[in-house]
């Protein structure tokens, strides 16, 4: 039978939920449990050192949940999240919470381009065009195309996140792990310089 791999360095963050009703992908919470998955990591990401840009692209066609551009040390980083709610409690072995969210970062690695994503940006905001288009949480269209034309090619970094709170870190089995990097790999040869999964521990 083929080898298995376990999950390397990095290929899986290990977060603290608290405050997350999991299993809410977004939407408003429910009475007695946490904010939804995109209200907290909303809330996470801008807590990010150095972030200028933060844009909410869910809906059909997006190049991700969210789209953050942070400065960090003199380079700039276009970091693409992907989230969905758990299925249930972290569990390490529960296909259905990695199948999507991979197919998702795998379709965003056409935007680790900044003139693509920059159009992308512009026509998903024009309220003339979307009865509900996406907005800044921070930023503006003008200061990101300032930022990413601003910068040399080799001082942009992309990088996408699956983000699903319903894998435990600490209980993947050979065959979810084996789904986890697939992913990882391919969204890397498609020109993200990293890629990773933000789990539960």
């Amino acid at each position: 039978s083929p080898t298995t791999r376990a999950l390397g360095e990095g290929d899986a963050i290990a977060i603290d939920w608290a405050g997350c009703d999991t299993t809410l992908e977004f939407g408003a919470p429910r009475q007695g449990h946490g904010l939804s998955i995109h209200d907290w990591l909303e809330r996470y990401l801008l807590s990010t050192p150095g972030l200028e840009i933060l844009l909410y692209d869910h809906r059909t066609g997006e190049a991700a949940d969210f789209v953050a551009v942070t400065c960090q040390e003199g380079n700039l980083i276009v970091g693409l999240y992907h989230c969905k709610g758990a299925g249930g409690a972290p569990s390490g072995g529960r296909v259905s919470d990695v199948y999507e969210v991979s197919g998702q970062m795998l379709k965003s690695v056409a935007y680790c381009d900044t003139s693509i994503l920059l159009a992308h940006t512009e026509s998903r905001i024009n309220p003339g065009r979307h009865r509900n288009p996406s907005r800044f949480v921070r930023g503006t269209l003008e200061q990101m195309r300032a930022l990413l034309d601003g910068a040399l090619p080799t001082q942009i970094h992309f990088e996408i996140y699956g983000v699903q709170p319903g894998i435990s870190v600490a209980a993947v089995d050979n065959h979810l792990s084996d789904l986890m990097i697939y992913g990882l790999e391919y969204v890397k040869r498609g020109g993200a310089a990293r890629s990773s999964w933000l789990v539960s521990p």
